[in-house]
């Protein structure tokens, strides 16, 4: 009788233990199920998808992975990086130059072989765009063109922006030599005040790629500019980059990149008798980020062609729109445009769970605290299983929360209105009795 009084008192203390550590879902708008790939470690890791970017908080910490025993799976969010080999030099200016066109040239001495590949020339001036040609030799007599009808800018709008920086084929000449020729409208030979040169590499993480469709086009002839709008079909996506492609064979063409997450917005206007009235107005776009896109022909006949611009945006945007400065050249076409990004990732504890879910679209949500982040110092070196997300849908039981509400939940505002109504009544027949009792005439 005493052993089945206690197994009878594990199970009931087993139960209410996993009653009490079962999370409630019901406030989390979507779901989507977990499919894993088991294997022999205790993590599983899963890529993030387009979707759950769109439906979640910008900061991803409403997401939550629940076991199908309705408890929670410890997680953390990482996201692959780039690494980025940047190796500067400080060659010495031996030589200072004007040709006879009024273009200035440096020769630049890094005094061994040394290969290099990218190279930031700083000219004086505020607003001017000038080709740049860079050679180089290894005895300072014979030189080779490395880059030709490169460009140097200077944007003067409501502030500053300069774009001194020219990838070059990866060389390792001891010398090279700048030579930067004045715009048409100048007539003194531009000021080079700088040139630092490095080696720059990456080890690349992978990408997803994300169509752009193009919602509209057209061209502004006033401002000399090509305007192209698209759309990501999601928010919130962490772009990296934008690749184009563009027929026209020979161009150099600053950009920029701007965005927004709505077309339009409601405005209130005021009224008189203080009834509610909005107007709807476009959302403005934001800016995200500015480059130089280009392809051209050297004088080996290689093709050089840079056909994409940095994105690495925050906040990221559904809506962009891209605007092409053609200045005094024909405007270039954008056959068509696509997205990349870097997803992130979840590794999660999964055990021998094969199937698991994830839960995410709620506002109030708060970013949970786990100790598999003291655990793990490096996520990315885990060896961890394959898992996938189905389709995302919408999640039962916050629809079920929902329509078991009681009335006063599903109609807060009506109850407000009803109270405050009663309020004033009360308040005014109040008034009025005080009133009617001060106007009494005593007996």
């Amino acid at each position: 009788m005493k052993n089945k009084l206690i197994a009878v008192l594990i199970i009931f203390a087993a139960v209410i233990t996993t009653n009490a550590a079962a999370y409630d879902t019901s406030d989390y708008l979507y779901t989507a199920d977990i499919e894993i790939v088991l294997g022999k470690s205790d993590f599983s890791r899963l890529t993030l998808t387009p979707p759950i970017y769109d439906k979640s908080s910008l900061s991803l910490d409403d997401i939550r992975i629940i076991a199908p025993d309705s408890n929670q799976l410890p997680y953390i969010i990482t996201k692959p990086r780039d690494i980025t080999v940047n190796i500067p030099y400080t060659p010495e200016i031996i030589n200072r130059t004007t040709s006879d066109e009024n273009a200035a040239a440096v020769t630049l001495d890094f005094r061994e072989k040394t290969i290099k590949n990218y190279i930031e020339v700083s000219t004086e001036g505020k607003n001017f765009r000038r080709p740049v040609t860079i050679e180089g030799s290894n005895d300072n007599t014979e030189f080779f063109t490395l880059v030709r009808s490169a460009f140097v800018f200077a944007i003067d709008y409501d502030k500053q922006h300069r774009f001194n920086a020219i990838d070059m084929p990866e060389n390792d000449y001891r010398y090279l030599r700048i030579i930067i020729s004045p715009m048409a409208s100048e007539k003194d030979p531009p000021a080079i005040s700088s040139v630092k040169a490095f080696k720059k590499g990456k080890q690349i993480a992978p990408r997803e790629t994300l169509n752009m469709l193009l919602t509209s086009h057209h061209q502004d002839p006033n401002k000399y500019q090509s305007i192209y709008e698209y759309d990501l079909n999601y928010k919130n996506i962490p772009l990296t980059e934008i690749d184009f492609d563009i027929p026209t064979e020979s161009f150099y063409r600053y950009i920029t990149v701007t965005g927004r997450n709505q077309l339009t917005k409601k405005v209130r206007l005021d009224s008189e008798d203080n009834t509610p009235r909005f107007r709807e107005v476009n959302e403005p776009f934001q800016h995200i980020t500015s480059g130089v896109i280009y392809r051209y022909e050297n004088q080996k006949g290689e093709q050089k062609q840079k056909l994409f611009l940095d994105i690495n945006s925050k906040p990221a945007y559904r809506y962009l729109k891209i605007t092409i400065n053609n200045y005094d050249n024909l405007p270039i076409d954008i056959a068509s445009a696509s997205a990349r990004f870097i997803p992130h990732e979840l590794l999660f504890e999964s055990a021998w769970n094969t199937t698991a879910a994830i839960y995410f679209g709620n506002p109030k949500a708060v970013k949970p605290k786990f100790d598999i982040n003291l655990r793990i110092s490096d996520p990315q070196k885990i060896d961890a299983q394959k898992a996938f997300l189905t389709d995302v849908k919408d999640n039962p039981a916050f629809a079920q929360k929902i329509k078991n509400q009681p009335w006063t939940e599903k109609h807060k505002i009506l109850l407000w209105l009803i109270m405050i109504a009663v309020v004033v009544i009360l308040a005014v027949f109040i008034a009025k009795s005080f009133k009617s009792i001060q106007n009494q005439t005593p007996e």
